[in-house]
């Protein structure tokens, strides 16, 4: 019996270069789950401090108002927020909505969690929260409405398996809503820190595509608290039972 190697995860560049005949690229590994598990249970306990810093909580409201498919959600529509961290984009959906029932919130650290619950009691907020891998996501076919995240794909190995699992437990005809970093100095920076890839506009479609998701669109974020500095925004729908991708 032949005992094959795994694949190894996708490389993140960081620099590529043509010189004449040459061509320079410089990558860098993708982290494994496990690490990013450890690193977010790590920087738990100042990340609220971080995104109140950012202003992203209000960002995220600017975001979510402007979406279209946002604005056509039935007021009892199931909604997931994967990798949900301290809960910001999952808030600031639940405020717009005006504190719908069957919001939930899943993230792979039980540090993040923990802050998220404690900053849903504190707004009075009815989401719930679960343990969840992106990649893995503990969730029947076709549960959701709309199934976002916000900077959470790009950590990945491959965001096309997430954006696919997304997709899975999205309902035909439903919303997959993501933002991720933006390729520029803003994004660059980000991604020397955090080791993430980073997606111009025509990326980040060709992506939601590759996931199987029509509909694929891009739009610069909010310009609030630099997000749009470091940000683009991509949406897409699964398809209709029965249509063709």
């Amino acid at each position: 019996m032949t005992v094959y190697d795994p694949i190894p995860p996708l490389p993140i560049r960081i620099v590529a270069r043509r010189f004449g005949g040459w061509h320079v690229s410089i990558t860098r590994a993708a982290p494994p789950v496990q690490h990013l598990k450890q690193s977010y249970d790590a920087v738990a306990p100042r990340w609220d401090r971080i995104m109140r810093r950012t202003d992203s909580r209000a960002a995220y409201r600017a975001l979510l108002a402007a979406d279209v498919g946002v604005a056509r959600l039935p007021s009892d529509a199931p909604v997931l927020d994967c990798g949900a961290g301290t809960g910001a984009l999952s808030l600031a959906l639940w405020k717009i909505r005006g504190g719908p029932q069957g919001q939930v919130a899943c993230d792979l650290s039980a540090a993040m969690r923990d802050a998220a619950r404690a900053a849903f009691r504190a707004h009075g907020a009815r989401i719930g929260v679960d343990a969840g891998d992106i990649t893995a996501l503990p969730y029947a076919d076709d549960r959701f409405a709309l199934t976002m995240a916000a900077h959470v794909c790009e950590h990945l190995p491959d965001p096309v398996d997430a954006l696919a699992e997304m997709a899975r437990v999205t309902r035909p005809g439903g919303q997959v809503l993501v933002v991720m970093t933006r390729d520029g100095l803003a994004g660059r920076l980000i991604q020397a820190r955090w080791a993430t890839h980073v997606v111009t506009p025509d990326m980040g479609r060709a992506i939601m595509r590759q996931a199987g998701l029509t509909r694929v669109t891009s739009r610069a974020a909010p310009a609030i608290g630099g997000l749009a500095r470091r940000s683009v925004v991509l949406s897409g729908y699964v398809p209709d039972a029965g249509a063709r991708v």
